[in-house]
Formats: structure tokens, sequence, C-alpha cells
């Protein structure tokens, strides 16, 4: 599914769970938190683990795209994250109506973007 070499621990994050491993589909339904120094990659786990949950073969582990939510911490990761999962979405040749319905619906942003939407939404008399 991938062009790049991901390492184990890599791999075991992006296709966590995997199937026929005793995990439940609750496990699939988790959080996932990425936590690394600076070139650890993070940016290609996340790509991968968002490519196989909005496109993957299984499809108990499959989500909707406006279900899930990609924060970083600066405006340049989410711009590189954004890119990435773009052009790897784009390498699975989907029809460009329906990769834009997908990219338009996923969520990308930093945290701090993240709560001002957040406090916009639930509190716009204070705004």
């Amino acid at each position: 599914m991938s062009e790049k070499k991901l390492s184990p621990e890599q791999e075991e994050a992006v296709y966590f769970p995997k199937t026929g491993h005793g995990q439940t589909t609750e496990a699939a339904q988790s959080h996932l938190v990425i936590e690394a120094g600076a070139g650890a990659g993070k940016t290609t786990l996340l790509t991968e683990r968002v490519a196989w949950r909005l496109l993957g073969s299984n499809a108990q582990f499959r989500i909707d795209p406006q279900d899930m939510i990609l924060v970083t911490f600066s405006r340049a990761a989410e711009e590189e994250l954004s890119t990435r999962i773009e052009k790897r979405l784009r390498q699975e040749k989907l029809p460009d109506e329906q990769l834009e319905r997908v990219l338009g619906r996923l969520h990308v942003s930093t945290i701090d973007s993240l709560f001002t939407q957040l406090s916009n939404n639930l509190f716009p008399i204070w705004w």
C-alpha cells in the first residue's frame, strides 16, 4: 500500500489492529497519539495510517474522513501532512470527485486553529 518502507514499529502503528491477532473492533476505534522527535517518521506514519483507515481493504477498520481529526503543532507541519495525504491518496487512483470529497471532509489543523474553531462554534457570542 505504500512506496516508503516503514519500520516494524511504524507498521504496527499504521495497521493496528491487525485482524486475527485477538484485536477487537473497539481497539480499531481508539485514538492514536504519535509522539516522536524530529525526523522520526511521524508524518509518514500518519499518512499511511490515514490511507489505510480511509481506503484499506478491510471494511471493518475503514472510517469516514469526517470522523478523523489530525492535529499538529505548526502550520508548516499541517501543510506538509495535508500535502502528503493528498499525494498518497492520489496514488490510489481514486476518481477526482471521490478524492475531492475525501479531502474536503478530512480535518487537518494546528492545535490552536482547532481550538479557535471549536470556541467559535461553541461560544459565538464571545467573539
